[in-house]
């Protein structure tokens, strides 16, 4: 009979226990990474959000489809102002583009812009709208489905 049998015994523990210390090191890793991931992408998706009040091109949009909307410009000839609503339905687009991709949390990007988005398109992806602007609404189809996505799940908190 062997008599290290004790030893040897002990020395498989010991290893088999390392084992499992470095297999649940790693495991605590990846789900801290993932975590750190995901508050990351939180963090971009708010960025990205914060861009239609902060960015001084599309506020410069903005406000003057303000201005000609409450002048009752926009409704009579839209076209002058073709450039303005590009540059804010560019950005709208960018948004759904980077939620299809998955750089973007679509929870956030709902709870923050969904109301400004519906407007948005409801008023210049309307037929007549891109018919008068001479633009194409196929140019905006992510954001089209991004909305119809919407459609289909409401959100918990609020009806429309």
């Amino acid at each position: 009979m062997d008599t290290n049998w004790p030893w040897d015994f002990w020395a498989a523990v010991g290893a088999v226990a390392a084992a499992a210390g470095a297999f649940a090191t790693a495991a605590v890793a990846w789900f801290q990474i993932g975590a750190l991931k995901r508050q990351q992408r939180g963090w971009e998706t708010l960025r990205a959000c914060d861009k239609y009040d902060t960015d001084s091109v599309i506020n410069q949009a903005l406000v003057k489809l303000r201005d000609v909307r409450d002048a009752d410009e926009l409704a009579k000839n839209p076209r002058p102002y073709r450039l303005e609503i590009t540059i804010v339905m560019n950005y709208l687009e960018g948004m759904a583009i980077g939620i299809e991709q998955g750089m973007y949390d679509p929870r956030i990007v709902r709870d923050h812009l969904e109301p400004i988005i519906r407007d948005h398109v409801k008023e210049f992806l309307d037929r007549d709208m891109v018919k008068r602007l001479e633009m194409e609404s196929d140019d905006f189809s992510r954001l089209k489905r991004l909305i119809e996505s919407w459609d289909q799940k409401p959100t918990l908190y609020r009806t429309r």
